[in-house]
């Protein structure tokens, strides 16, 4: 027969093995102490219990037992025999709901007992951080966030450095705070400073990385403007990639032709750019933005520079304005164009799906 001391509870339960995993949160380890001294003094009442109600039965029958021996004796001695005795004593049982509790010296204190049984689970932890931890603000209010507009504002007026304490400030995650830009960019009024925010917080790659993303092609669309729109060479460089991607493609060359002042300098530099995906996608957005400057540009550029033209005749086959389809019937009369227009037809067959 095993003792108290070698009680132990279920570890094997399935139940508790998921209630602790289910529930696993982080705590603090003041708590958590307090949650196993309450456990250790639960433990040692128990333990005072049980001695205690095997006791008052062994001191019962030790009474009796006093009693019949006395008895025994006064018959020996020929005595009348005594008075019929009273019950027996009985030992009062002690209120454990007191906070002091007086334990046997035989019973290791509560500072010295061994952690025995099982770690509090998980709900257990949390029922006892919410019974112990003092309300300072009572009953839990949900803090209103603060409006759209002011919040596009007060971001603006941080600098990139500041933005993560802001936003802690202000109750938001980075990904709560650009969910609710991306909704801000699209009413005109806030569309600048919301993107200016946006392009603070997740840079000018993450804009991109935002665009390709988006499920919407008007979001597609006025990211992809705010990159071509942008000063910034990188900011050209992710508008180029977006071009090249063929699931954001015709968004990025749709703003193109809609933006007041598309960087049209800056992309006829790239196509003489080292990289070949650069120069397509700028001879794709060239092609897009046709009008008679573009055009012109175009075939000056394709007829000077023969042997490195290629993608300029890739812009004009893009071109859909009656001035490039005019030239493009001139070439194919001439030698010395036609071998570039057609090597331009072959690769612009294969890029157009």
């Amino acid at each position: 027969m095993s003792s108290e001391n070698d009680w132990r509870p279920d570890e094997g339960d399935r139940l508790d093995d998921l209630l602790r995993q289910a529930l696993a949160v982080d705590d603090d380890e003041r708590q958590l102490a307090r949650l196993r001294n309450h456990w250790r003094s639960q433990f040692s009442r128990q333990i005072w219990r049980r001695r205690l109600r095997r006791t008052v039965p062994l001191a019962a029958a030790a009474a009796l037992a006093a009693v019949s021996l006395m008895l025994l004796r006064q018959t020996d001695r020929e005595e009348p025999p005594p008075t019929r005795p009273g019950p027996p004593p009985v030992v009062a049982e002690q209120n454990m709901s007191t906070r002091e509790v007086v334990v046997p010296e035989d019973i290791p204190r509560q500072e010295n007992l061994p952690l025995l049984g099982r770690e509090p689970t998980a709900y257990e932890r949390i029922v006892f951080a919410a019974r112990t931890i003092p309300t300072r603000s009572g009953p839990n209010k949900r803090v209103p966030r603060m409006k759209v507009e002011d919040m596009v504002l007060r971001l603006r007026q941080t600098s990139q450095a500041d933005l993560p304490e802001i936003l802690v400030e202000l109750g938001y995650r980075q990904e709560e705070a650009v969910s609710r830009l991306l909704t801000a960019m699209r009413q005109p009024t806030l569309r600048p400073d919301a993107l200016e925010v946006l392009e603070k917080l997740v840079g000018t790659a993450g804009l991109a990385s935002l665009a390709r993303q988006a499920s919407a092609a008007e979001a597609r669309e006025i990211l992809a403007g705010h990159l071509l729109s942008g000063e910034s060479d990188a900011a050209l460089r992710e508008y180029l990639w977006l071009v090249a991607d063929a699931g954001t493609r015709e968004a990025a060359l749709a703003v193109a032709k809609r933006l007041p002042r598309p960087p049209i300098d800056r992309l006829f530099a790239i196509l003489d750019d080292d990289d070949p995906a650069a120069r397509s996608a700028a001879a794709f957005t060239l092609g897009r933005l046709n009008g008679p400057e573009v055009t012109q540009r175009l075939i000056a550029h394709a007829t000077e520079k023969t042997s490195a033209s290629q993608e300029a005749w890739v812009a004009l086959l893009a071109c859909r304005g009656e001035m490039a389809r005019e030239f493009l019937a001139y070439a194919e009369q001439q030698p010395r164009l036609l071998g570039h227009y057609n090597r331009a037809r072959v690769r612009w067959a294969r890029m157009i799906p």
